[in-house]
């Protein structure tokens, strides 16, 4: 026979006695054979063999033709959409927003989704559009139009009341539209000068101009030496301490001291009131000391 110890059932290797040893409280038991009913608004009369609240019809996602969980909220309320029909935003359990283009769901539900109708994105509080979809412009919260990072304000060309949109370069906006950024010389598209209507290459280059070059030439039509064809920038000179421009280049005015007038029948020559007489003569007149009649020839 064997003895009591031997014989007596091993309660040491009992989990629920060392629990008991431990203090911890012992789970409830549910008989198998109670019912319950099904915990969906009081309205459902189907009953449930254990306490899981609900039916197996309204146990799952209240959205048509969906079969996942419903979403448990920390203090265990079950609400009534899963996961993939839950909105994104923290403690909101509300449907998410209807993607009509694609036939899904987007993350958010209407009150948390952004208002541009095709962005995923959710919104700050304080403003019903996302942060993408917000004038990057300091201080302003005005939503923006398409995929541009300015608002329909902000966005508008400089140039005298145009209501063209700013061109964009390197991922900047820059000061007027793509009509008013290039250069207004037909038909040239390089960018314009800072302050000119033209290009760097069609713009007069003399200090402080804007103006166009003359024709193919370099120089504006104020800049440019007045004898046709010539190219060359007028001559300057100084008058009771203001700088003058003359209306000829260094080639095309008369070397006389203080004449400006044109010489227009030889290079580096004189006009033709201090040009000799003298066929083929390109020599300087002489001076006539008494200045009764003027002289017309040369030295030579």
């Amino acid at each position: 026979m064997s003895s009591f110890r031997n014989s007596a059932p091993d309660l040491i290797r009992n989990p629920g006695y060392l629990e008991y040893i431990a203090g911890v409280k012992p789970k409830k038991r549910r008989s198998a054979l109670i019912t319950y009913q099904c915990d969906f608004d009081g309205d459902c009369q189907t009953e449930v063999a254990k306490s899981t609240y609900f039916c197996n019809t309204h146990y799952q996602c209240t959205v048509s033709g969906c079969s996942w969980k419903r979403v448990v909220s920390p203090n265990d309320r079950w609400w009534d959409y899963c996961e993939h029909h839950k909105c994104d935003a923290d403690e909101c359990y509300s449907l998410r927003k209807v993607n009509f283009q694609t036939g899904g769901n987007f993350l958010y539900c209407p009150k948390h989704k952004c208002v541009r109708e095709t962005c995923e994105r959710s919104h700050p509080t304080t403003q019903p559009h996302c942060i993408t979809h917000t004038c990057s412009k300091e201080a302003c919260k005005v939503i923006v139009e398409g995929d541009e990072k300015l608002c329909a304000s902000h966005i508008r060309c400089s140039y005298r009341n145009c209501p063209s949109n700013r061109m964009q370069k390197d991922e900047e906006y820059l000061k007027f539209c793509s009509r008013h950024s290039s250069c207004t010389s037909s038909p040239c598209t390089r960018e314009k000068k800072p302050g000119s209507e033209f290009c760097d290459f069609h713009t007069c280059p003399m200090r402080y101009c804007t103006k166009s070059c003359s024709g193919n030439h370099f120089y504006c039509s104020d800049h440019i030496c007045g004898l046709d064809g010539c190219g060359f920038p007028r001559t300057f000179y100084l008058e009771r301490d203001n700088v003058v421009r003359t209306n000829y280049c260094p080639i095309h005015e008369c070397q006389e001291f203080s004449c400006h007038l044109i010489a227009p029948s030889q290079t580096c020559g004189y006009c033709s009131a201090h040009n000799c007489d003298e066929p083929s003569c390109n020599g300087l007149r002489l001076i006539n000391p008494g200045g009764k009649s003027p002289l017309t020839k040369c030295l030579t």
